[in-house]
């Protein structure tokens, strides 16, 4: 329980940066998305692009990301966090030459992509 605590003022600390407008990266999610509770993306001070969503459903959530300007990554880093798992990396996510990717949320989790 306190480590969800933790975790959604973490949320609620680190979601105020997405409303810093920096023009860098924006990052559009398909149109005919399933519902992520949670969701947001920056550009953090590296100058890497992070997603933070959060899935607090009882099944998977498949979306497609498209990532526009600035410098398009190649890959992401993965980081689970759900029950029996505290922020765990998972396998990198490729990224295609256009900018977009999918990728599966688990369910009731809290999932980080990192730019690599």
């Amino acid at each position: 329980m306190n480590n969800l605590i933790f975790l959604i003022i973490f949320l609620i600390i680190f979601s105020s940066q997405f409303d810093r407008n920096n023009g860098d990266v924006t990052i559009n999610l398909n149109e005919k998305r399933q519902i992520i509770d949670g969701f947001g993306a920056s550009t953090a001070w590296n100058g890497a692009v992070v997603i933070v969503a959060i899935n607090m459903g009882s099944s998977p959530i498949s979306e497609q990301f498209s990532i526009n300007g600035g410098t398009l990554p190649s890959s992401f880093s993965s980081y689970i966090t759900s029950q029996g798992k505290n922020f765990q990396q998972q396998n990198n996510i490729n990224v295609t030459e256009g900018g977009s990717f999918t990728y599966s949320f688990p369910s009731q989790s809290v999932t980080t992509l990192v730019s690599v």
